[in-house]
């Protein structure tokens, strides 16, 4: 008997003497460089480390950590399921590999390592968090609730808890309680970017909007503050929007601003950036010459755009430039926002600004909106330019949809919707709430044949996934639309797509680029 609990201890202490001498063994400057946002960096110098130690404990964490930081999810999901073999009692291992899990859209799997993670250590309330954001996923909303109060009552201390219920009770339409968890969001972390996110863009405060600043001395730094966003200074830009969010809490502009400079800072630190062809991507991909009579005959703004943007513009419309005449010709625009104003700066549309939305935001803080003369922010042609969604593509294709198309093909789109709905082909819960969204976001995928790594269930939709799911909608797609590349272009960009997959180690994706761009080339070998 003595000597089983002699042999039980030493195994114990030697777990615990093995991971403790890992962590302390961890090269300094790692940590360092981690606590520095400088992923990249620190990532080199733990792959060099791992290949000595290729099982510290502490060494594979904070790599898998980075590696998801970095949005580089194969990498991640690597790193975290040789964590749990090694580790098989380890809380944070399942954790994490359900985070990276579901970042790669892999529900069932997610949700096993995260009740895996549950299970070893119950009172922890980091998983609850994920299966919360996972039931959503599954558009199951009520049990996703139930999760994310036994959350908060696990931590009521932790912001990414009321971000998740922020999101729910907004997705329930509860906008004052909605509104209540984002406030306390960013009580507990001031630089919480889903709470300024929407308390910027139509959940803010609907009796007492603040006007921008009047005061000369704070207009001028919020537009100092604009100027170090689009020159990527992000850190000054946060520092300005931080004062004048402590100044304003009242002012969405001053949030959106806020949540506009966050989101591209972290986007600097994705893996992708590091990847040489993900620029020889977005030259190729967005290499039209914009024809600026007929863009800004329709595009209101126009002449404030940088060259990339005119040139994301320019891609994004070109299959729909019939239609994008045929509407300019009868007094129809497409007003592309500062990132200064709101909806409710706009003359023509000011009649709107102190109604709400079906879902419960106030129309004069919003970025966005579909009508005869439609608005879309400036700010989302850079993310549609860096992979991201493409709202103006979306906001367009309502235009189309609604005022340009013949009443035949929009009888067209409405069987297709209800078939699709039948069946379960909508792209996603967004997509099969109307026939308009449905056709919105379906172009919005046709002409993304490729998106950055870890984008949001309604925002990584591919051509390539429309096709697949949606076959009759791609279709419809290609016969309304003008062509919006050539052979030679493709297969550039296909080349290029299977190169950044490689680099990510999304093999599958790589193969099925590779696949794509020898065809191509084929073709152009044939036509010679």
């Amino acid at each position: 008997m003595r000597r089983k609990i002699w042999l039980f201890l030493l195994i114990g202490f030697s777990s615990v003497f093995s991971q403790t001498h890992l962590s302390a063994s961890i090269p300094s400057e790692a940590n360092r460089l981690w606590k520095q946002e400088n992923y990249r960096k620190a990532a080199l110098i733990l792959d060099k480390y791992l290949k000595k130690h290729p099982r510290s404990f502490q060494a594979l964490l904070l790599r898998g950590k980075i590696a998801l930081e970095e949005k580089d999810l194969v990498v991640a999901h690597e790193i975290f399921e040789k964590l749990v073999k090694w580790y098989p009692h380890s809380h944070e291992g399942y954790y994490y590999l359900g985070k990276a899990l579901s970042r790669l859209r892999k529900l069932k799997k997610a949700f096993r390592a995260l009740e895996i993670a549950r299970s070893l250590r119950p009172g922890w309330h980091k998983p609850y968090i994920e299966l919360g954001w996972l039931y959503l996923a599954m558009r199951k909303i009520d049990i996703a609730l139930k999760t994310a109060l036994y959350a908060k009552k696990l931590s009521s201390s932790d912001s990414a808890v009321f971000s998740l219920l922020g999101y729910i009770y907004f997705r329930k339409k509860k906008i004052s309680k909605c509104r209540m968890a984002f406030q306390k969001a960013l009580k507990l972390d001031p630089l919480n970017l889903p709470a300024h996110w929407y308390l910027g863009t139509g959940l803010g405060y609907p009796n007492t909007p603040e006007k921008l600043p009047k005061n000369q001395r704070d207009w001028k730094k919020l537009q100092e503050g604009i100027q170090y966003l689009e020159k990527g200074e992000f850190q000054k830009g946060i520092s300005i929007f931080s004062k004048l969010v402590k100044k304003y809490p009242r002012n969405s502009t001053c949030h959106f601003l806020l949540a506009e400079t966050l989101s591209r800072k972290y986007f600097s630190k994705e893996r992708v950036q590091s990847i040489p062809e993900f620029k020889m991507l977005q030259a190729i991909y967005f290499s039209r010459p914009p024809k600026k009579k007929v863009l800004a005959s329709f595009f209101s703004g126009y002449s404030n755009l940088w060259d990339k943007e005119k040139r994301v513009l320019a891609h994004l419309s070109y299959p729909f430039e019939p239609h994008i005449r045929r509407l300019a010709s009868i007094g129809y625009i497409h007003y592309l926002l500062p990132l200064d104003k709101r909806l409710g700066d706009v003359p023509y549309l000011s009649i709107f600004k102190d109604r709400y939305s079906q879902d419960g935001r106030r129309y004069g803080d919003l970025r966005g909106l579909t009508y005869e003369k439609a608005v879309s922010g400036k700010e989302t042609l850079w993310n549609a330019y860096q992979f991201g969604y493409n709202t103006v593509a979306h906001e367009l294709a309502h235009q189309v949809h609604m005022y340009s198309f013949s009443r035949k093909k929009q009888q067209r789109i409405e069987s297709l919707y209800r078939k699709a709905l039948r069946e379960k082909r909508a792209l996603d819960y967004y997509s099969a709430t109307s026939v308009y969204e449905y056709f919105a976001q379906g172009y919005e995928a046709f002409i993304s044949r490729f998106k950055r790594p870890g984008l949001g269930f309604t925002a990584r939709h591919t051509r390539k996934e429309l096709l697949e799911k949606d076959p009759q909608l791609y279709e419809f797609l290609k016969k309304v639309t003008l062509p919006d590349f050539q052979p030679l272009e493709l297969f550039l960009i296909y080349f290029f797509m299977g190169r950044i997959y490689q680099e990510l180690k999304e093999k599958e994706k790589a193969k099925s680029a590779y696949a794509m761009a020898f065809l191509i080339g084929v073709g152009l070998l044939d036509r010679d």
